[in-house]
């Protein structure tokens, strides 16, 4: 009986391992590693073959719809590890060439920091660079509608980044990669605004036709738009909110049994074969080199370096504790951390209102498209505000082995080069005959996929429809309210119990009780990260 109880529990334990979803590196991981192989085709597709081949149409039938529009949100293409992340990896390989350590792993003390050299901390690395171009040359098959001539005119769309230098660089590549490789392309940089000056090669044909992409950006604390948890009001609500749960979570399962036995696993490899010494290598070591072998696929295609400390089950285990990191900073964890990606979602409404009225005669200079390039941290806020990939249960330090299959994994959701495309379809009925009977439809692309959100079953939604369960899904977006709430007041922004009106937000004079909690909380906000070198 013993027996069979025990080949039950390991036959459970093989499933589990089996069954369980392949090892990724969250907000680390290739563009490409992020598609199981059966998807990878879809994105060579038209609009109309891709939704055929998903199982989507629209009532009106899909033969009967064209876009009128489409707004994408870009994560940047794959980068280089930050500066803190280069100076660990060197100051770790320092510490392998002082100790004993496996004959192994010895050459991994060696690989030359050129490879991923400081100075090179954070750009875009040359493998994103294509990736982000081969994302332009694929929307252009997507939405042949709105290129239908090789010749290119990029002041038909619109472009706009942070002014981070990977988010910048991918958009200029993503612009080069709309005109093509035989377009000969000049960039031009300013405070605020980038130039991206294509002409024909002169080599190739006799009809050269300049045109030119303005990159919008806006400096990180004053960019509502795409860096929408960085502003300083926001920053201080997202903090208070918060109430140090990330630290906590993370904390704790570094603490876990699951996280020690990572770490006892890789220091039991790196140590002399035979040797009670095992080598000294800390959990945040660990996580570290985890973090490194996902650049060096993503970078590299190289899974022959770093990557080859790792098991499949270490790197499911790395991967959630950064997981959990993300879950409850920018995601699921707190409602109000997705709602501060709100003047994406508003800025995408009213483009497609203007779009929808351009037939009583508005919205006739409007752009085709609108193409926004920022960071992970902003795509899967936006992401988590449609409600794509939750859970029913929340992330938690205690739920790992629970969680193996999650629908939460920001490989998925903002891989390097992730992407949130909404487009805007106009479709008539076929069946009216002596009027033009027409409905304005929303398809969302999740990484170049059609995805079908909660709220909104169909892969084509009526756009009033949308909007009207869109914002419900979002609180409305009521972003200050629920600030105010975090900071201990009233949604109004009086104190609660305060009956009066004289504290209310029509109370524009003086300092009032709620500014003054703001200030003082943001006083406490403020030094608590200088205390802690934030």
């Amino acid at each position: 009986m013993a027996k069979f109880i025990l080949g039950i529990s390991l036959f459970l334990v093989l499933l589990l391992t089996v069954s369980a979803q392949k090892p990724l590196f969250s907000t680390e991981t290739g563009y490409d590693l992020s598609f199981e192989l059966s998807e990878l085709n879809q994105r060579t597709l038209s609009w109309q073959a891709q939704a055929r081949a998903t199982g989507g149409s629209a009532p009106e039938g899909l033969e009967n719809c064209r876009p009128v529009g489409s707004y994408v949100i870009y994560r940047e293409g794959t980068s280089f590890p930050d500066e803190a992340d280069v100076a660990a990896l060197n100051t770790f390989q320092n510490k392998m060439r002082s100790q004993t350590i496996n004959p192994t792993f010895r050459f991994l003390s060696q690989i030359p920091s050129s490879r991923i050299p400081i100075a090179s901390a954070g750009d875009l690395a040359e493998f994103g660079r294509r990736e982000i171009q081969e994302l332009a040359s694929r929307i252009k098959i997507r939405f042949s509608e709105f290129f239908p001539t090789p010749d290119i005119d990029l002041s038909k769309f619109s472009f706009q980044s942070t002014n981070g230098s990977s988010s910048i660089e991918s958009a200029v590549a993503f612009a080069r990669g709309l005109v093509g490789l035989n377009q000969i392309c000049e960039t031009l940089s300013m405070e605020g605004n980038v130039t991206v000056a294509c002409s024909e090669n002169s080599r190739f044909t006799r009809y050269v036709t300049p045109t030119s992409a303005f990159i919008s950006n806006d400096p990180a604390d004053m960019d509502s738009l795409l860096r929408p948890y960085d502003t300083p009001s926001r920053k201080i609500c997202l903090d208070v909110a918060n109430k140090g749960r990330t630290d906590q979570e993370v904390m704790r399962f570094k603490m876990s049994g699951d996280a020690r036995q990572l770490r006892d696993r890789i220091a039991q490899k790196m140590s002399m074969p035979g040797s009670r010494q095992l080598f000294n290598i800390s959990g945040d070591e660990v996580q570290l080199l985890a973090k490194i072998c996902g650049y060096h696929l993503a970078m590299f295609n190289d899974n022959n370096t770093w990557c080859r400390l790792f098991d499949y089950e270490d790197l499911n285990v790395a991967e959630y504790q950064r997981e959990l990191g993300h879950y409850w900073n920018e995601s699921y964890g707190f409602p109000i951390n997705s709602m501060v990606a709100c003047p994406l979602i508003n800025d995408t409404l009213e483009y497609f209102d203007r779009l929808a009225a351009r037939g009583a005669g508005a919205g006739a200079s409007l752009p085709l498209m609108k193409f926004k390039f920022t960071d992970e941290n902003t795509l899967i806020r936006l992401v988590s505000l449609l409600g794509i990939a939750k859970d029913p249960r929340q992330l938690g330090f205690g739920n790992y082995a629970q969680s193996r299959n999650r629908q939460f994994r920001t490989a998925k959701m903002a891989p390097f080069g992730g992407n949130l495309a909404l487009n805007l379809f106009r479709c008539e009925s076929p069946q009216v005959l002596f009027f033009n009977d027409q409905t304005f439809r929303v398809q969302v692309l999740l990484n170049e996929r059609p995805i079908n959100i909660t709220f909104c079953q169909d892969a084509f939604c009526d756009l009033e429809d949308f909007k009207r369960e869109l914002m419900a899904q979002a609180g409305q977006c009521q972003v200050q309210e629920a600030c105010n709430v975090a900071f201990g007041l009233n949604p109004d922004g009086t104190r609660p119990g305060n009956r009066g009106g004289g504290g209310g937000r029509g109370n524009a004079s003086g300092i009032t009780p709620s500014r003054l909690l703001i200030a003082l909380t943001a006083m406490m906000a403020m030094a608590k990260r200088s205390i802690h070198g934030l």
